[in-house]
């Protein structure tokens, strides 16, 4: 795990008012060198708790996102949220990248814009 990497990725999500509300977790089961270990909760515009899970590969795998409650959608992987296509996640994009495109995905849900 990058260390100023990290420190990019805490503070983008301070910086950015909407995501004011995110606040950093740590599944201690993981070692601390690895990006495993730490995920952001927040909730949306929508109301809906958002958790990004970062990948072990990560910023090379785009973070697991997990909404609740649940969207009826086959716009899912599991438990998580399709947010992207495959070859659109970018090693540049951060965390607060992946729930700013999970806020655009519950507000197209929300309005039925999701098939």
């Amino acid at each position: 795990m990058d260390k100023q990497r990290f420190l990019l990725e805490q503070k983008q999500m301070s910086t950015f008012p909407k995501l004011r509300n995110f606040a950093l977790f740590e599944n201690d089961t993981f070692s601390r060198h690895s990006w495993y270990r730490y995920f952001w909760k927040g909730y949306g515009p929508t109301g809906h708790s958002i958790e990004v899970h970062y990948s072990s590969d990560y910023p090379y795998k785009a973070p697991k996102v997990i909404v609740s409650p649940d969207v009826n959608t086959h716009h899912k992987y599991g438990e998580d949220i399709c947010y992207y296509k495959g070859n659109e996640w970018s090693p540049n994009y951060t965390a607060a990248t992946a729930v700013f495109i999970a806020f655009r995905f519950l507000n197209d849900y929300k309005k039925g814009r999701l098939d």
